[in-house]
């Protein structure tokens, strides 16, 4: 027979905060087995970054996102205060979404002396540690502390700070929300957009027509070029190949102006900006620009079979034909193959690193969060009894998490200590358990949708087996993020 546990179910939101404000120099929390932080999952580990750090020097270490951590020379002391002179080892570990909350397994629940268990929304959270070889508690300076640029994917303001007690599940605001740009991010954008200005070659280049490309290449000679045309099959010289332009066996009649001089669209050399495929139905057809923005132009052809039907892309001009072939193929290729190099390198970096920062001031070693109140206008008390499957050794979970993508909130229940919960009508939000062998459960959104707060006395909802959870990548693709 399958377990039945009864709950009164609530949809709430998770807001989390990173920071603490001490007067006197704090230690690592390190008790394991009382920490209130435990997750669900027996062999699924989130990432953790680690610094080694010299004491005595102003550093900034930078994460996988983009956040960055700022130590001062005088920040790192011992017990008594004094700076340690051994090296240091800074471990990180990230909390950015509702999977990645889930799996660290961290309570979302705040209260204080004006409220009661209220879910959290979060910004971003991390656990940041220290150690050292010998043994030697890591604590930091108060005068010193060390303060974090967090990366962060949202947007809105009304976050704050927070730190966690993991003894007592205890979170403590510390300080108001410090949103700001990521400015490295717009560094690297800048550099990319050089990088990306230093060569015409970006792997979407074309030329309305091959004819003309092939009368430039061959100097408008009629004797070189007759061969091309009364044999179609005859092979093309094999350094005009090397370019690796495209011909798209269209006609632009139009003007662009291009580095001030008026040129013929089809004596020019286009990137693709859009990165579209031609339709076949637009060999041989005439086609028409039209100028956007700078040197940005939206080209259109017009179906001759279904004149309802017409193909809009947008192009850039780059060079003339006649100054493609004015450099070697060969240089042509090492440039660009460097510049691609290094245009992809700028592009992986830009796309681990947020849009957006929020600072943090840490004065001892621990669990932050970014966090606002999760307020939902529209949620509901809704009589509920749960079923799961039965385990094969009498295991059933003791903890339920509402996970919702719209709001990316993830808050845990503990079963047996508390009989009310709250649900609204998210069509986003899933219930999510752990059972044994790391198996993860769900009561997926549309069964969750048909509980109502209308409905009188109990209503079931039974929790059906997903997939065994090898990593965190995993439960993120269950769950949609």
């Amino acid at each position: 027979m399958k377990p039945i546990y009864k709950l009164i179910i609530v949809c709430v939101c998770i807001s989390s905060v990173f920071s603490c404000n001490q007067k006197t120099t704090k230690s690592i929390s390190s008790n394991k087995q009382k920490s209130v932080v435990r997750s669900p999952f027996k062999n699924v580990n989130l990432p953790i970054e680690t610094f080694v750090v010299n004491p005595g020097q102003d550093q900034i270490l930078t994460t996988a996102n983009g956040s960055k951590i700022i130590i001062n020379k005088e920040s790192l002391v011992n017990e008594n205060g004094e700076l340690i002179k051994e090296p240091v080892t800074i471990s990180l570990e990230s909390f950015m979404d509702p999977a990645e909350i889930m799996t660290a397994g961290i309570p979302m629940k705040y209260s204080d002396e004006s409220t009661k268990s209220s879910p959290f929304q979060s910004a971003g959270m991390f656990d940041i540690q220290a150690t050292t070889n010998s043994g030697t508690k890591v604590m930091i300076n108060q005068a010193h502390p060390v303060s974090m640029e967090l990366a962060t994917y949202r947007t809105e303001k009304g976050f704050d700070n927070y730190y966690l007690d993991t003894m007592t599940g205890k979170w403590t605001k510390t300080e108001a929300d410090n949103l700001h740009l990521n400015l490295d991010k717009e560094d690297v954008k800048k550099q990319l957009a050089k990088l990306k200005s230093k060569t015409a070659f970006n792997g979407n280049l074309f030329v309305f027509n091959f004819n003309l490309l092939l009368d430039e290449f061959l100097n408008d000679n009629y004797e070189s070029i007759y061969p091309y045309i009364v044999n179609k099959k005859k092979k093309l010289p094999s350094k005009l190949l090397k370019y690796g332009v495209e011909a798209e066996d269209i006609w632009d009649y139009q003007l662009v102006m291009l580095n001030n001089n008026e040129v013929p669209a089809a004596l020019i050399v286009w990137e693709k900006v859009s990165k579209e495929k031609f339709p076949i139905w637009t060999k041989n057809q005439n086609a028409k620009h039209q100028k956007l923005d700078g040197n940005l132009y939206e080209l259109s052809i017009e179906n001759p079979n279904n004149k309802g039907e017409i193909f809009k892309t947008k192009i850039r001009p780059k060079m003339t034909i006649k100054s493609l072939f004015k450099v070697d193929p060969e240089k042509w290729s090492s440039d660009f193959a460097q510049t691609l190099k290094e245009i992809e390198e700028q592009e992986v970096t830009l796309s681990k690193m947020n849009d957006l920062s929020r600072t943090l001031q840490i004065n001892q070693f621990g669990i932050y969060n970014c966090d606002r109140l999760y307020k939902e206008p529209n949620s509901y008390l809704s009589n509920v009894e749960f079923t799961f499957p039965k385990g094969k050794h009498g295991f059933t979970p003791d903890r339920i998490f509402y996970v919702s993508t719209r709001d990316k909130i993830c808050i845990d229940y503990e079963i047996r200590k508390e009989n009310t919960l709250t649900l609204c009508s998210d069509p986003t939000a899933s219930l999510f358990t752990v059972l044994e062998g790391d198996v993860l459960a769900q009561v997926p959104s549309e069964e969750l949708m048909k509980c109502s707060n209308e409905k009188l006395g109990k209503q079931t909802l039974t929790f059906k087996s997903k997939a065994k959870i090898h990593s965190v990548k995993d439960l993120k693709k269950l769950m949609g993020i």
